[in-house]
């Protein structure tokens, strides 16, 4: 896989770029390609109280937006 650099904020755990989008929810057939593929990461279809939106494929770290007060890498 090669690093991809896009317009969202670097991880806030290891600084990396290398950043995909957290998808809920129960996915079709293009979602599953690309979750496949690691273009974005499956979370399933419970959704927790604060949601992680973002996820470093370097780290594997998970984050939702905006960061929470207090929240730590």
């Amino acid at each position: 896989m090669t690093e991809e650099t896009n317009e969202h904020s670097p991880c806030p755990a290891c600084g990396g770029r290398d950043i995909v989008a957290v998808v809920y929810g129960l996915p079709g057939p293009e979602l599953h390609r690309q979750g496949r593929q690691g273009e974005v990461v499956l979370a399933g279809c419970l959704v927790p109280p604060v949601p992680d939106s973002w996820a470093c494929r370097s780290c594997k770290r998970r984050w939702p937006d905006p960061l929470p007060p207090g929240w730590r890498a």
